[in-house]
């Protein structure tokens, strides 16, 4: 997955301001982007939005408001405009991703058999909109195209290729400028019954600077 493009509506400072992440010439989502600008001028906010809005999709956060990051609090967001906030994400995804998402899937076991489980669609691009303290994709299929991990963790042990099948979905990460907050759960199995129930995968994995700089070397 790759962000698009974000717009801020009533968000904290942004009264309604658009971001395109694209490159020009390809029309395609840069591999990386980075966001300069002076203290207070919206850097972390930008952030936060999308971590609130991508990690409820992923299902890394329950609902955007579990969002654990010094400075935010969804209920306060729109209070300088006297309006709700809402973020408008625009995410892309590889053919890899998609095939796999739908993959996997399919191999989970009992998931294709739940009425409640709806497949995930096949769109390279989907937009995902924060209203309200909820997060919504245009339709319930191009939402489950961003639960390819959890998908992921339900075949972990029934497939030879192991831990490599997260290689294959994207997912989402956060880390802050006070180095104490992370977003990167251990990848653990969970049954089907507990699919979207964060209380029964809160293991931790802790991040360090160094770690953390090598990891964004990779993408260099």
């Amino acid at each position: 997955m790759h962000v698009e493009s974000i717009r801020l509506k009533c968000f904290k400072k942004f009264r309604d301001d658009l971001l395109d992440f694209t490159d020009r010439e390809t029309g395609l989502a840069r591999p990386l982007v980075v966001l300069v600008g002076d203290n207070g001028s919206g850097k972390s906010t930008i952030l936060q939005a999308i971590a609130a809005t991508l990690g409820t999709a992923t299902r890394r956060l329950h609902e955007p408001a579990d969002l654990e990051w010094p400075g935010f609090d969804l209920g306060l967001a729109g209070n300088a405009w006297s309006l709700p906030p809402e973020v408008t994400l625009r995410v892309g995804f590889s053919d890899v991703e998609l095939n796999a998402t739908v993959e996997f899937f399919e191999k989970a076991p009992g998931l294709g058999d739940r009425s409640a489980m709806v497949a995930p669609s096949r769109d390279p691009s989907v937009t995902l909109t924060l209203r309200e303290g909820h997060v919504r994709a245009g339709t319930g299929p191009q939402y489950f195209q961003f639960r390819g991990r959890e998908y992921a963790k339900q075949i972990l042990k029934l497939v030879e290729e192991g831990h490599r099948v997260f290689e294959r979905v994207g997912t989402v990460f956060w880390y802050t400028e006070h180095r104490t907050a992370t977003s990167l759960t251990a990848e653990t199995t969970v049954s089907p019954n507990d699919m979207g129930d964060s209380s029964r995968n809160s293991g931790h994995l802790q991040y360090d600077e160094n770690l953390l700089r090598r990891r964004l070397a990779d993408l260099m």
